[in-house]
């Protein structure tokens, strides 16, 4: 019965002497970031200054300017898009 619990006790203790094993891994895990800190501001469309009595050389110059505004408008809110798309 000693002999036993001697034999039990060294076994115990020889597990403290040795050193334990740390074994660092890497590990990617998603984490949710906004892609955007802001939208852009929505310009004054030029249709929305017309008056009720606006020739049409007026009104066609305003849509005209609304167009180039709107292609602005459109590419500034395509290029935060291409940002918040990722291929992984």
């Amino acid at each position: 019965m000693q002999k036993t619990a001697t034999l039990s006790l060294l076994l115990a203790l020889s597990g403290c002497g040795s050193n334990p094993v740390i074994e660092y891994r890497e590990v990617k895990v998603p984490v949710h970031t906004p892609c955007v800190d802001g939208w852009p501001e929505v310009p004054a469309w030029e249709t929305a200054t017309l008056e009720d009595q606006s020739t049409l050389p007026v009104v066609a110059d305003a849509y005209m300017i609304e167009l180039e505004q709107r292609k602005n408008y459109e590419k500034r809110l395509a290029d935060i898009i291409k940002g918040c798309i990722t291929d992984e």
